[in-house]
């Protein structure tokens, strides 16, 4: 029996050495190689793979850590990063590459999981404010975005970078008073 405890109990680090592990092989699964840097990759084609690979193991991380809010956060980057370029392919007119994840279903994907990272870690301002940019970017709905906008603001109140990038936000949302307010501010 104190065997089997001390098993239980010794597990639960080794599940965060894991799910940590797999968080950061994510650095060097989408370094760019051609550079001296640690750089990211460019989204393309022949790059889908790698970021398919990187999502992967952040799921990985996640599962295996389940209360770690930064690789829930880690995860929805990807995923809005690679519905951007979705969504500038489409406008261009050029077709994705097989393997590539739609645009809608990219930014839905970072949707719900910047929601889970806001769920475990509410105070988290940046966490609000991604959220509240995916809401007004993906779903088109400037209540959710006002909230969680809002809810950003109230997490650090004194920031005045936050405040910065919530004016910019509202001024190309064409809300010229939210704009204000948080220059003011």
């Amino acid at each position: 029996l104190l065997f089997l405890l001390a098993l239980i109990l010794f597990s639960f680090p080794v599940t965060d050495l894991a799910a940590d592990y797999y968080y950061r092989r994510v650095a060097g699964i989408l370094d760019d190689k051609t550079t001296g840097a640690l750089d990211v990759k460019p989204i393309s084609g022949s790059a889908m793979p790698a970021y398919l690979e990187a999502i992967s193991s952040l799921q990985k991380a996640a599962a295996l850590a389940p209360s770690r809010s930064i690789y829930r956060k880690a995860l929805a980057e990807i995923y809005a990063r690679l519905g951007i370029w979705s969504e500038t392919m489409e406008s261009l007119k050029a077709r994705l590459p097989a393997n590539a994840i739609p645009r809608q279903e990219a930014f839905e994907s970072a949707v719900k999981c910047l929601e889970k990272a806001v769920s475990l870690e509410p105070t988290n301002p940046d966490y609000h404010l991604s959220l509240g940019q995916l809401y007004d970017k993906v779903r088109g709905d400037t209540r959710l975005a006002d909230r969680e906008l809002k809810r950003a603001a109230d997490s650090y109140p004194v920031s005045a970078p936050l405040r910065y990038v919530l004016a910019m936000h509202y001024l190309l949302s064409e809300s010229k008073g939210n704009a204000l307010e948080q220059a003011r501010v």
